[in-house]
């Protein structure tokens, strides 16, 4: 399991709920594998700066798909994989006061952190805006005595980043008003096999699957984007 060794992770910071709230509300909803890569890349922000800069210098090598570059650099693996999400990237490096605070709760919260992501699911799936759709799975999963609510890739090995409202999608005001279709999606990622149970969420620890980035992935180790564009 991913117990992130942060570049800055303080032993006495500590958040609060509320804090945790508003830090997580924008991914609660991420889907379970890339929920994983990106909370232990959050506790790497200047590897975030790095790998956004080479996104950006690099733009005919991303367009092509060629993260060759990327898979060299001596970054956390997490972060090399995360790369082939640029939107992702170019959000985390947008903010870097909350990827970094995000960093530090994950690594010095980490239960926090995991029961406030399944308290937020819980409040989306009961305002109607967190479904099964064609990209996603939702799920209930027993971990012990306890169940948990678990976002899977309807297609194992191709992740679709949602994209939505915090301010919205965990109130039932918000999703009566706006109606159905409050999580979109872009472009899927093919990222080979998706291991299952990636969370331990009494412990909210990760277990990160081996996309390319991480060392001695297997054959190929490539990404490719389908065209195929779904729109929840």
């Amino acid at each position: 399991p991913v117990a992130a060794q942060a570049e800055q992770a303080p032993a006495n910071s500590s958040f609060t709920r509320e804090e945790l709230e508003k830090l997580l509300a924008p991914i609660a909803l991420y889907p379970d594998p890339l929920l994983a890569q990106r909370l232990p890349a959050s506790a790497y922000p200047v590897q975030i700066v790095q790998a956004q800069r080479w996104l950006d210098k690099n733009k005919a090598l991303v367009a092509k798909n060629d993260y060759s570059g990327i898979d060299k650099q001596d970054w956390d693996p997490a972060v090399k994989a995360l790369a082939r999400f640029p939107d992702v990237i170019a959000r985390l490096n947008a903010d870097l006061d909350a990827t970094s605070d995000l960093g530090d709760a994950f690594v010095n919260q980490p239960e926090d952190v995991a029961s406030v992501i399944q308290a937020l699911r819980r409040e989306a799936q009961a305002a109607g805006s967190l479904q099964t759709t064609p990209q996603q799975r939702v799920v209930v999963q027993d971990q012990g005595d306890t169940s948990y609510i678990a976002i899977e890739p309807a297609d194992p090995g191709v992740i679709y980043v949602p994209s939505y409202d915090p301010a919205v999608v965990y109130s039932d005001t918000g999703v009566s008003a706006v109606g159905a279709g409050l999580i979109g999606f872009g472009l899927g990622v093919a990222v080979g096999a998706v291991a299952d149970n990636v969370w331990d969420w009494g412990r909210g620890w990760v277990y990160p699957p081996r996309w390319p980035g991480y060392p001695g992935y297997g054959p190929g180790g490539s990404v490719n984007i389908d065209r195929n564009v779904n729109i929840g």
